[in-house]
Protein backbone atom coordinates (compact mmCIF):
# COMPACT_ATOMS: atom_id res chain seq x y z
CA UNK A 1 0.00 0.00 0.00
CA UNK A 2 2.88 2.39 1.45
CA UNK A 3 4.81 1.41 -1.32
CA UNK A 4 3.14 3.26 -4.20
CA UNK A 5 3.91 6.50 -2.33
CA UNK A 6 7.28 5.73 -1.41
CA UNK A 7 8.15 4.90 -4.93
CA UNK A 8 7.25 8.54 -6.18
CA UNK A 9 8.78 9.78 -3.62
CA UNK A 10 11.86 7.84 -4.40
CA UNK A 11 11.21 8.91 -8.45
CA UNK A 12 11.48 12.66 -7.47
CA UNK A 13 14.25 12.33 -5.29
CA UNK A 14 15.86 10.53 -7.74
CA UNK A 15 15.31 13.00 -10.68
CA UNK A 16 16.20 15.74 -8.07
CA UNK A 17 19.37 14.01 -7.57
CA UNK A 18 19.53 13.32 -11.29
CA UNK A 19 19.41 16.60 -12.11
CA UNK A 20 22.08 18.22 -9.19
CA UNK A 21 24.33 15.73 -10.59
CA UNK A 22 23.69 16.96 -14.13
CA UNK A 23 24.48 20.97 -12.51
CA UNK A 24 27.56 19.44 -10.63
CA UNK A 25 28.97 17.71 -12.89
CA UNK A 26 28.88 18.98 -15.92
CA UNK A 27 32.36 21.29 -15.24
CA UNK A 28 33.80 18.60 -13.75
CA UNK A 29 33.21 15.67 -16.58
CA UNK A 30 35.41 17.05 -18.54
CA UNK A 31 38.38 16.91 -15.81
CA UNK A 32 37.27 13.68 -15.01
CA UNK A 33 37.52 12.37 -18.75
CA UNK A 34 40.94 14.29 -18.96
CA UNK A 35 42.30 12.59 -16.02
CA UNK A 36 41.05 9.46 -16.92
CA UNK A 37 42.60 9.82 -20.69
CA UNK A 38 45.79 11.22 -19.99
CA UNK A 39 47.44 8.15 -18.27
CA UNK A 40 46.49 6.24 -21.87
Amino acid sequence: MGSRANTNDTLQFLGETTDWYHTRLKDENFFIHKSLASPL
